[in-house]
């Protein structure tokens, strides 16, 4: 029993740091890291007990399968070298899975929460972060206000792109607003305002980043969460602090018919030239797909064909940004063609049977999440994005071990 106790302990501990330094990505490898430490320890596990009763589950096939296709794509690749790199960075499609598979019997309540309460510290860690070094690089070294320079300085520390880091803040609002929404009663009034007011600065956080994706996923969101809060005939304080928001902010924008110029000014951006912008990307990356449209080109090839593509639309910008798609579904389909299309479709169908059945809201906001986000971002092909939707995907339908 001890043994046992000694085992969930530091199953919990390794998981935690995953999800802790989940936000810090590559900085000092500090996630690789905390991965290859729970894989260790994992496969020590396996060994120490031979007789381990493994948690089969369907949801850990998709994502197994995702990662096997990109095996096959070497087989025709162009450039082997390039693309086993590619497919070193998608480990964690495999990893993941066969983690979970292991380490099922070892994650109860205590532990899931545990997990869900260092993703969102490492969050605000590195939140913190960004706003200390923000502030000591602009505001004491140059004098100018940090808050009115945009958002990729913000995030650079950790080489962390806005609508990432908008992406890992959102989820912890949902994870928040969930909490309390399954322990309204238990709460006391205290732990409520701490909640509510860390969900507040996550919001005003959100909307500094300024990433359009990101704010419109927040906004879908919490349409989803206040939904549920009225089905449940208890709004609570801070659904009704998001709709003071809206009154106080959104209308009067719109009202005042000022929405273009005060996101032209906001975002530092035109909006018509970002949309022109992707439009010019997509229209060439969806030509690029013609060129293998079954089994696509692999990780080394896609680049080239769209690049190819750029060239032959006149889209110069993308050639020499070195743009990858920026859609996550157009982005997959140059890869690995329809069926890797086929298959990251169903990976997110998947989550929409899984809220089905077990009713958790959730899973619906993680849905609604990587969709609007996948739709002006290529998620998948960038450690932060990768990291994320891998461990969630598999993590949000673990059945916890009750004995």
């Amino acid at each position: 029993m001890i043994l046992l106790k000694k085992d969930n302990l530091i199953v919990s501990t390794l998981l935690s740091f995953v999800v802790f330094t989940m936000p810090f990505g590559l900085v000092n490898n500090l996630n690789p890291i905390a991965i290859i430490l729970l894989t260790v320890y994992s496969v020590l596990l396996t060994i120490r007990k031979r007789n381990i009763s493994f948690c089969k589950n369907e949801f850990q096939v998709l994502p197994l399968a995702y990662f096997l296709f990109f095996i096959v794509t070497l087989t025709y690749t162009k450039n082997f070298g390039e693309d086993l790199k590619q497919l070193e960075k998608n480990l964690p499609f495999l990893i993941f899975p066969l983690l979970f598979f292991v380490l099922s019997n070892y994650i109860n309540k205590e532990t899931k929460d545990k997990i869900i309460s260092f993703f969102i510290l490492g969050n605000i860690a590195a939140l913190l972060l960004c706003l200390t070094y923000s502030f000591y690089m602009f505001y004491w070294q140059s004098n100018s206000d940090p808050f009115n320079k945009g958002s990729f300085y913000f995030t650079g520390l950790f080489d962390l792109h806005p609508t990432y880091f908008s992406m890992y803040l959102t989820m912890c609002i949902v994870l928040i607003r969930t909490y309390l929404r399954k322990n309204k009663v238990d709460l006391k009034f205290v732990s409520k305002v701490l909640l509510m007011g860390l969900t507040f600065l996550l919001w005003i956080s959100i909307i500094h980043l300024r990433s359009r994706s990101g704010i419109l996923a927040l906004l879908l969101i919490e349409i989803i969460l206040i939904t549920a809060a009225f089905i449940d005939r208890y709004p609570t304080l801070n659904e009704k602090t998001f709709w003071l928001i809206f009154m106080f902010f959104v209308i009067p924008i719109t009202m005042n018919n000022k929405v273009y110029d005060f996101g032209k000014e906001y975002f530092k951006r035109d909006t018509n030239e970002a949309i022109n912008e992707r439009l010019k990307n997509w229209d060439a990356s969806l030509s690029a797909i013609s060129e293998a449209p079954i089994l696509g080109n692999g990780f080394f090839g896609s680049s080239i064909v769209r690049d190819t593509f750029f060239y032959i639309n006149g889209y110069d910008t993308g050639i020499d940004n070195r743009y990858n798609s920026h859609n996550q579904f157009i982005e997959i389909t140059i890869i690995g063609g329809v069926l890797g299309l086929v298959i990251l479709l169903l990976m997110l169908f998947k989550l929409l049977l899984l809220f089905k059945n077990k009713n958790d809201i959730t899973v619906l906001c993680f849905f609604t999440l990587l969709i609007v986000i996948m739709m002006t971002e290529s998620i998948l092909v960038r450690q932060h994005g990768i990291v994320f939707f891998s461990f969630f995907y598999v993590f949000l339908n673990t059945n916890l071990n009750e004995k």
